[in-house]
């Protein structure tokens, strides 16, 4: 069997079976497994990782735009200034999930936007705080 065939049967079949990211990436990261000595299971959990991550990254963007936002916002453009009663500080310290409190009790924050019956409009809303499950408690 020549060498050039394994790679066009295994692309055929990613196309196939609509593994987009693993197509793209499985010849790079072959290559870098093998220049690693890393053994078969570890490089196929790397492509499967990609697509999973791929995957995700694609289906929040089609939902975002399903959910036909007039404008896409970020916090970064918020105007704090305009409702001084909100701590930016504090705002900022639960987005990125780094309160000291919370990382001792290994919680993190969730945030939930409206859709269902509870909510009305895209209001943002702090639900609860859920366990993080990489969290690894202090000894």
């Amino acid at each position: 069997m020549s060498a050039e065939k394994p790679d066009l049967l295994l692309g055929h079949y990613l196309k196939q079976l609509k593994l987009r990211s693993m197509l793209r990436e499985y010849g790079k990261l072959a290559d870098l497994c093998r220049d690693e000595g890393a053994d078969y299971r570890t490089c196929l959990l790397r492509l499967v990782e990609r697509e999973v991550l791929d995957r995700e990254t694609r289906a929040a963007e089609r939902r975002t735009k399903a959910a036909r936002f007039p404008v896409i916002k970020t916090l970064d453009t918020f105007d704090f200034t305009a409702r001084p009663s909100i701590n930016q500080a504090l705002v900022r310290e639960l987005m990125t999930g780094k309160s000291a409190g919370h990382r001792r009790a290994g919680l993190r924050p969730v945030f939930e936007f409206g859709g269902g019956t509870a909510f009305r409009g895209h209001q943002p809303c702090l639900r609860a705080h859920q366990p993080d499950p990489d969290h690894q408690p202090a000894v």
